[in-house]
């Protein structure tokens, strides 16, 4: 893939990943060796060379260090030309008060905050690109496509957990205003009844809509009515569901709707 250049498709698709360990800034005097495949950056300075490794490369090398940091890079490939990222970045991090120094590599930027900030920065920057992506979608996922995406692949993939993981813990699903399944187990269980009364269950997304602010999933869902007790009928109806989300992208609230008129009409037996 071709280095990006634009600043907003730069910031979309950052897609930030911290990396396990504690990583230090370190001095040396010039004669002090260290793998080249153990230095994460080098700095050449008047005073002497200066390092980015691993805490234990420091220790074992008899490296005093200067700061203990997080390492986060952001996956996607930069243009060395690109004008704004570090900028955007650095104010994202400053307004969460997180020290941030910015090293770039040929391909990618990597940023090193304070070791006990890794996670708050990483939040901060998913933010960031969520909100370039898609104002008023919550949560890391990169856009509402992606998100309606894996919604619909969920429903269609025949194992009720897969939709239950998209809510948060104490998640809702109501259907029709009926009675709030709460928590994924519940949710889960609603899923199960319709994966079991359809077993060749089908959910395509028609679109995701950002409507008098909220978003809005709306769906088509297509099957057989062969599981025990159905009458083998085809379905083929059309719904939505108004989505809510929690911080991390996680369905709070989904409230289904659809014509339960012409599901039960659809559903009924010939000649019943």
């Amino acid at each position: 893939m071709p280095p990006v250049r634009d600043l907003d498709a730069l910031i979309r698709g950052m897609e930030p990943v911290l990396h396990d360990g504690t990583f230090v800034f370190a001095a040396s005097d010039p004669g002090v060796e260290i793998a080249l495949g153990e230095i994460v950056a080098y700095v050449r300075e008047a005073e002497g060379p200066s390092f980015v490794v691993e805490e234990a490369v420091a220790r074992r090398c008899g490296l005093t260090p200067l700061s203990r940091c997080a390492w986060i890079t952001l996956t996607v490939h930069s243009d060395l030309e690109a004008v704004g990222l570090t900028a955007a970045v650095s104010a994202a991090l400053a307004r969460e008060g997180i020290a941030c120094n910015v090293v770039a590599g040929a391909r990618h930027d990597h940023l090193f905050v304070p070791i006990d900030r890794g996670h708050d920065a990483l939040a901060a920057l998913r933010r960031l690109s969520r909100d370039a992506a898609s104002p008023g979608l919550p949560g890391p996922l990169p856009t509402p496509d992606e998100f309606a995406r894996r919604y619909a692949d969920a429903w269609s993939g025949g194992k009720p957990d897969a939709v239950a993981a998209l809510f948060s813990e104490h998640g809702s699903l109501v259907i029709n205003d009926g009675e709030p399944a709460v928590g994924r187990a519940a949710v889960a269980r609603v899923a199960a009844d319709f994966m079991t009364a359809f077993p060749d269950l089908e959910v395509t997304c028609d679109r995701m809509a950002l409507e008098d602010g909220s978003w809005r999933w709306y769906w088509t869902m297509r099957g057989t009515n062969s599981g025990p007790g159905g009458w083998g009928r085809p379905i083929d109806i059309r719904g939505f569901e108004a989505l809510e989300f929690d911080e991390e992208g996680l369905i709070r609230v989904a409230r289904g709707h659809f014509d339960q008129v012409d599901y039960d009409r659809q559903l009924a037996p010939v000649g019943g």
